[in-house]
């Protein structure tokens, strides 16, 4: 009797364990059935390549993408800078009316006291010859 009980225990502690087995079995099973799936579309992947492969192409293309990508993150950044400045150039071109209105009235004033310091010169050049 002893030998039996010790060994129904030990049936029933190795039952989950062989069930657990079972389930990493059957995962393996599956991993290898996809890895197989993908090695399969790999070889035929492969099999479609050119003789010569494609490196010197395949480089020359990833040069071509990663100098796009540069041309297009300097051109970003000056776009940024453009941007940030526009408020800035705005206020500038806003005010170049009110500029020239300003620089016309200085001229005016500066033509204005040429004319009569002109005129005062004469009516004191006039009065020296009186």
């Amino acid at each position: 009797m002893t030998n039996f009980l010790y060994t129904n225990i030990t049936i029933l502690g190795l039952r989950p364990r062989l069930r657990d087995a079972k389930r990493l079995v059957t995962k393996v099973e599956q991993m290898n059935r996809e890895t197989e799936e993908e090695l399969t579309d790999l070889l035929l992947g492969l099999g479609m390549l050119p003789e010569g492969g494609y490196g010197p192409r395949a480089q020359a293309a990833a040069m071509k993408a990663m100098d796009a990508q540069q041309r297009a993150l300097e051109a970003a950044q000056v776009l940024d800078h453009i941007l940030k400045n526009l408020p800035e150039d705005q206020r500038k071109i806003d005010e170049i009316p009110k500029d020239i209105a300003d620089a016309n009235r200085d001229i005016s004033r500066a033509q204005s006291q040429g004319w009569n310091f002109l005129k005062k010169l004469l009516i004191n050049k006039k009065s020296i010859y009186i």
